[in-house]
């Protein structure tokens, strides 16, 4: 009986020591348990931030497609409809040949250029619409009317020369050489510009200079004759170049008016000086003259102050 009641306990024992060990089993398993329900729980959050992270991409990607059909209803444009309808961009973007003169087929060409280029010059396109070209017969006539337009406003300029044909009905180097200073004080000329448009008719008359040959000679060989004479500068040859000569890269960086509507087109704090000009507009090339007449045609538009000079 004895021996029997020691096996019981033994037994007895042994069911406590298993109960044990299943309890500390199903501890185990609970501590298993709770770490799978936080790592669930991470889970969870990551999805949710990859569900965020995802509506922003959403959201990003919808202004970026809002952004591209604001652009194509600027590319198509009523202008550009009309006009280009038939002409790709890359087309547009081919390179002129260096002695191109501009024709109203290649203004056209070199606006959807520039507007493709340039979100401001396309708005001044879409307001405006495309400006005239812009022209002026090479030769004597237009060189001395250009070094009268010289620090004064078109106006003026326009008045003395005005005055000047009524007195030399056949404007030549030869005719204009026949004035004395006071007959051209008469007609308005400063003492400057008496020496400056002599010193360009003697140069015609005596040889020197022949306008005739500018026309097929590179940019910078014209720059280079007509710089010779005093009283020609670069804003003066660029001109030039420009109106008589239909250059179609050519910038007058030293144009107060292209300064000033460049300023106020950028929203620009100051107004740029000719050499931030020319660093500006070194993604217009090839079609510089052309954003020129842009600039120009803006300025117009937006004109208070009278005497600042405008072209043409």
């Amino acid at each position: 009986m004895d021996e029997r009641s020691s096996e019981v306990d033994e037994r007895s024992s042994e069911v406590d020591e298993r109960s044990s060990e299943v309890d500390e089993r199903s501890s185990e398993v609970d501590e298993r348990s709770s770490e799978v329900d936080e790592r669930s729980s991470e889970v969870d959050e990551r999805s949710s931030e990859v569900d965020e992270r995802s509506s922003e991409v959403d959201e990003r990607s919808s202004e970026v497609d809002e952004r591209v059909f604001e652009r194509d209803e600027q590319v198509h444009s009523p202008f550009f409809d009309r006009n280009l309808s038939n002409m790709t961009l890359e087309e547009t973007a081919a390179q002129t040949p260096e002695l191109e003169s501009l024709t109203e087929e290649n203004l056209t060409r070199g606006l959807m250029v520039l507007a493709n280029l340039d979100s401001d010059l396309a708005r001044i396109l879409e307001t405006l619409g495309p400006p005239p070209i812009w022209s002026r017969e090479p030769g004597f006539a237009t060189l001395l009317c250009i070094i009268l337009e010289q620090q004064v406003s078109v106006a003026a300029a326009k008045a003395v020369f005005t005055r000047l044909c009524g007195v030399v009905v056949t404007l030549t180097p030869e005719n204009f050489l026949r004035l004395d200073d006071a007959q051209l004080r008469g007609i308005g000329f400063s003492r400057q510009k008496i020496l400056y448009c002599r010193g360009l008719a003697n140069a015609i008359a005596s040889g020197q200079l022949d306008l005739s040959k500018l026309e097929k000679m590179d940019e910078t060989a014209i720059r280079t004759e007509l710089k010779c004479l005093k009283g020609i500068g670069d804003w003066t040859v660029d001109i030039y170049l420009l109106m008589a000569l239909q250059r179609p890269d050519v910038f007058p960086k030293g144009d107060l008016a292209i300064a000033i509507a460049l300023q106020k087109l950028k929203g620009l704090a100051t107004r740029p000086t000719p050499v931030q000009l020319e660093a500006m507009t070194q993604h217009w090339r090839p079609w510089r003259a052309v954003a020129a007449r842009l600039l120009w045609h803006y300025y117009l538009s937006n004109a208070t102050a009278k005497s600042v000079t405008v072209y043409p």
